[in-house]
């Protein structure tokens, strides 16, 4: 059985409590796959045993961990000796024998390719001539490794044993970790128009309008205003609240509670209005009425029908609505009424005369291209 391309290795992100983890890619021994448990930044290896897919370590196998994990990511690998247990002689060569040798080669190189991936390496796109090479150890000791200007590794020296000072006024030290102090930083080291208003908290600004601005003491209650100069000052207008309005002149603002209530009080009905719109009726034939049921409950404040365009003609879109007007349509009576349940429409002539926008004078518009619509309020 051949080996799939770069089969070695796979991973599992366990969010709930599981003990059993398949992977796809064959295996001689169950000494090969190795079982990695990475948890809260620590990796161990948990003890399990394997069983072969449909029996056959070919097909891969489900590892069944000891105890069950959960929170975790779990690595299943394949690792293979680096050495070979094929002795082929003369004569004696079976195609089974080689297929596994071939597999064998094939699975140490997927390991070396899959290991290759988590190696440091250089872009391809570095210039030539760049050394890579450590220096010797007697060198290097103490050192970490770095960069010089050119990009070649080299061996950068630390700090020297003993003491790093602080100011300990704007910097200072704890537990080996450097750090700006609160309260560190002022005028000192910030330089002139350093500082954008974006960069500055808001909570910050509470208190400080004295020295942001200038200007006359206000009295209390009243709203401030800036003048010529940009200076906050009294603007002569108090705050009232008032919900019935009778304190109101034309040198006080009302609180939006006040608004609120007083709107409530006087005009609350119109906030309660209730809309019905009927579905599209045909338009009937002479003296038939329609009428379509509103639901309100009683009579409603308002009324309206309306001629609405379905199919274009005489200069009107699809969409557009014509009210119905009760009197005299081209000496015909055409009237729409309500009452406590219905809305309804009746024309004592088959025909219905709309505005001609195409051209001039009044036309019958075609019923089949219309429909009547009732809206009413209360």
């Amino acid at each position: 059985m051949a080996l799939g391309e770069n089969q070695n290795k796979i991973q599992y992100t366990v969010t709930t409590s599981d003990d059993s983890f398949e992977f796809p890619y064959k295996y001689w021994e169950s000494d090969e796959i190795v079982v990695t448990k990475l948890a809260s930044g620590v990796e161990t290896n948990p003890a399990f045993t394997i069983t072969p897919t449909n029996g056959d370590p070919e097909n891969g196998g489900t590892v069944i961990l000891d105890t069950a994990v959960t929170s975790c990511t779990i690595t299943i690998e394949r690792i293979v000796a680096q050495d070979s247990e094929a002795d082929y002689k003369r004569g004696a060569l079976s195609p089974t024998s080689l297929t596994e040798g071939f597999d064998r080669a094939a699975a140490g190189r997927q390991q070396l390719a899959e290991q290759l991936t988590r190696i440091v390496q250089a872009p391809v796109s570095d210039p030539a001539g760049l050394s890579y090479e450590l220096s010797p150890a007697s060198e290097r000791a103490g050192k970490v490794v770095g960069f010089d200007t050119s990009g070649n590794v080299t061996s950068i020296g630390l700090v020297a044993s003993g003491t790093v000072g602080v100011d300990d006024s704007t910097i200072e030290i704890d537990s080996n970790i450097i750090s700006i102090k609160d309260s560190g930083v002022d005028t000192t080291q910030i330089a002139d128009s350093a500082v954008t208003l974006a960069k500055i908290n808001d909570a910050a600004l509470s208190g400080f309008d004295a020295t942001l601005v200038t200007g006359t003491a206000g009295n209390n209650g009243r709203l401030v205003s800036w003048d010529a100069n940009g200076d906050v000052v009294d603007s002569g207008y108090d705050v009232i609240d008032d919900d019935s309005f009778a304190t109101a002149d034309d040198a006080s603002v009302p609180t939006s509670e006040s608004v609120k209530a007083y709107v409530d009080t006087e005009v609350g009905d119109f906030a309660e209005i209730t809309e019905f719109e009927s579905t599209e009726q045909a338009i009937p034939a002479a003296n038939t009425d329609v009428e379509v049921a509103h639901g309100l409950g009683s009579t409603p404040r308002w009324f309206t029908v309306v001629y609405r365009c379905k199919t274009a003609e005489f200069g009107w879109a699809v969409g557009d609505e014509i009210a119905v007007e009760n009197g005299i349509n081209e000496a015909h009576y055409i009237n729409t009424w309500t009452n406590a349940t219905n809305v309804g429409f009746r024309n004592m002539s088959a025909n219905n005369y709309i505005v001609d926008r195409a051209a001039t004078g009044i036309d019958a518009l075609t019923p089949a291209s219309w429909r009547l619509v009732f809206r009413a309020w209360k």
